[in-house]
């Protein structure tokens, strides 16, 4: 048998490590804080953080400060939102027949939320999910910005027959707030025809008040 060269081995071997990075996904793909290229973690983040990313080597209790330190006051509840999740799809399918991006904009979650309720009991604060506050948050960002783009180039104006919300059956429990994944937005166009979408990312519902982490969806 034939034995490779050296030159030959490593010319293997240096072909097998591009595929094993290419195959890993980066911290975009893995934000959603929703669709196409923008999909779900986007969302708190629409698919669990990938394993084994490790944003910064602070201490947690540090990047929580600085990541907070342009905040002007401490939420104690998330404000804006509904009380429910058909509730809070109903809200948005409305805002977006009417091409109401201010009211879109009043069901996300905010910063100074995400920072204070949030992100502590998030999976995001501990091994191996580990990432900074200010990257989750960037992320969320992301998807929210191109996923209302695509919402309102797309479906703004169009009336909405809205049928409810529909998620994975449990949610993540986080501290005091509950994580609903793989959300959809229920419609009925046409009599006996329900049309399921996703059009927004996690719904983060957080002591029976309901907020968007993102908007990111598969437009």
């Amino acid at each position: 048998m034939r034995i490779p060269s050296r030159s030959a081995r490593r010319a293997t071997g240096a072909a097998l490590l591009t595929v094993v990075l290419s195959a890993c996904p980066s911290p975009e793909q893995n934000a959603d804080a929703g669709g196409g290229s923008s999909s779900s973690a986007n969302e708190v983040a629409a698919a669990a953080p990938s394993a084994g990313v490790i944003d910064s080597a602070l201490p947690l209790e540090e990047e929580l400060r600085r990541f907070r330190a342009d905040l002007p006051h401490v939420p104690v509840a998330l404000t804006g939102g509904a009380t429910g999740r058909d509730a809070l799809a109903r809200e948005f399918a409305g805002a977006l027949t009417r091409a109401d991006t201010a009211s879109l904009r009043r069901m996300l979650l905010t910063k100074a939320e995400f920072a204070y309720l949030i992100y502590p009991a998030s999976s995001y604060t501990r091994p191996p999910y580990r990432q900074a506050p200010s990257l989750v948050w960037m992320q969320l960002e992301h998807g929210s910005e191109t996923g209302l783009r695509r919402l309102l180039a797309r479906r703004a104006g169009r009336p909405i027959a809205h049928a409810g919300a529909s998620c994975m059956a449990a949610p993540e429990v986080a501290g005091a707030s509950r994580l609903w994944r793989q959300c959809r937005l229920r419609s009925v166009p046409a009599p006996g025809d329900t049309v399921a979408e996703r059009l927004f990312g996690v719904i983060v519902e957080h002591r029976g008040r309901f907020k968007f982490a993102s908007y990111a969806n598969e437009l």
